[in-house]
Parts: structure tokens; C-alpha cells; sequence
């Protein structure tokens, strides 16, 4: 049975530093199953969970056997959603201008988290995507998906954020920083 400082140490390891969401954090221990592995973890908000919508805080969860999108309200009231990863179909990420939002999709569900931190998004979007493909069977749909274009290319950035610049919106030091960021 995992307990607290068994997330604890998963959470230090992968680098994730709870800012919204402490009270989920601190009993994400409560619903893991026997033997189950967190494998990524992410803090955003969740918007629509599978047909429902939900707008609040909350942690999504992969481990080596569920996606899991967790809230708990101020109130007390407690949003789980769960999907074998078996159920789960794809994941992308769709960057903005300063923040990203992932789309996770269970057959004819979706998901969507948004207000994350783009190369946090990423990182959770490629280790959900690597548990979604390594199933038997998926190795041709990953070959698809992984294929399309997540969004706009760095080109269509570069000329959205010069144009921020130019138009006053952003500074030339926030310019340099998407840059950067998009150039890595």
C-alpha cells in the first residue's frame, strides 16, 4: 500500500511542487491501488472531464495502470474520475501564448486540462502517451497520432509573439523569453 511519503518522493524525483492542489496531493496515497506506480503527475484546471464539465483545480494522475483526474473542493467535495489505461486513446498538447492545455481522450470522452506549464504539459503528454502505446495492438495508431500537428508551428509562434511586440502587448524581455523558449 503506498503511503504519503511514497508519493512524496515521486513528486521530488519528478519535480512536481503542488501550488493549488495540496489538499489532493496530500491524499493522492489514499487512492492508489496495491502495487500501483505513479508514473506522471500534473496540476491545472479541469474543465470538461469526460462529458462533465467541472472548472476547478485538480491534479491528473498516470500510473502504470489508470489516468486519473482528482479535485477536492474547499467545501469538501470530492471529484475522481478514473480510466484504465487500457480505455485511454490519446493525449495531446495544444501550447498558447504563455500556457498549455492538454486534451486526453477515452473512446468517445474527452478530457481537456488547461492553465499548465508548457514543458510540464509536455513531459506529462509523452509519458501518458508512451503508457497509451506500449499497450499490445497500438503501435500503429501512435505512429499516426504522434505524425499530426500538435498546433501551430514555431514560424506561426514567432510571428504571433513579434507581433505581441510590436503591437505593445508584450515587452521586449517577455519577447525574448517565448523565443527562447520556442528555439530549444
Amino acid at each position: 500500500m503506498a503511503t504519503f511519503e511514497d508519493v512524496q518522493k515521486f513528486a521530488d524525483d519528478y519535480g512536481f511542487k503542488p501550488i493549488h492542489t495540496k489538499p489532493e496531493f496530500k491524499s493522492i496515497y489514499t487512492i492508489l491501488l496495491p502495487g500501483e506506480r505513479l508514473k506522471a503527475i500534473i496540476e491545472g484546471t479541469l474543465r470538461d472531464v469526460m462529458g462533465r464539465s467541472i472548472n476547478g483545480n485538480g491534479v491528473v494522475i498516470v500510473t502504470d495502470l489508470r489516468l486519473i483526474f482528482y479535485q477536492k473542493t474547499m467545501f469538501g467535495s470530492i471529484t475522481k474520475e478514473e480510466y484504465s489505461i487500457d480505455n485511454v486513446t490519446s493525449a495531446s498538447c495544444h501550447i498558447n501564448a504563455f500556457t498549455a492545455a492538454i486534451e486526453v481522450r477515452a473512446g468517445s470522452n474527452k478530457a481537456t486540462v488547461v492553465h499548465l506549464k508548457v514543458l510540464e504539459a509536455e513531459k506529462f503528454v509523452n509519458i501518458l502517451n508512451q503508457a497509451i502505446y506500449s499497450k499490445p495492438g497500438q503501435t500503429a495508431q501512435a505512429s499516426q497520432t504522434i505524425g499530426q500537428p500538435a498546433g501551430p508551428s514555431i514560424a506561426e509562434q514567432l510571428e504571433k509573439f513579434f507581433e505581441l511586440k510590436e503591437k505593445g502587448i508584450l515587452t521586449e524581455e517577455e519577447f525574448n523569453i517565448q523565443k527562447a523558449r520556442l528555439l530549444r
